[in-house]
C-alpha cells in the first residue's frame, strides 16, 4: 500500500493507526496529533454534505449531519 493510500484510509478509519513513519515537529505524540487532523477532515466532509443536501438536512434534522 503506498503511503498516500495508507494516509488516506487512515484519515476515513478512526481504528486505524496513522501512516507509518508519521512524526511531530515538536516531540508530541503523532497518533494524538493525527486524531485532531482526521477529526477536521470528518468535520470539513459532514459540513459538505449538510451544505449541499440542505433540504436532507431541513428533512432529517441537523443533528443527523452530527
Amino acid at each position: 500500500m503506498s503511503t498516500q493510500t495508507a494516509f488516506a484510509a487512515a484519515l476515513l478509519d478512526p481504528e486505524l493507526p496513522p501512516p507509518d513513519g508519521s512524526v511531530a515537529w515538536n516531540g508530541s505524540d503523532p497518533a494524538r496529533r493525527f486524531a485532531v487532523y482526521r477529526n477536521n477532515v470528518v468535520v470539513s466532509l459532514v459540513d459538505a454534505l449538510a451544505d449541499t443536501f440542505t433540504v436532507t438536512q431541513e428533512l432529517v434534522g441537523e443533528a443527523f449531519f452530527l
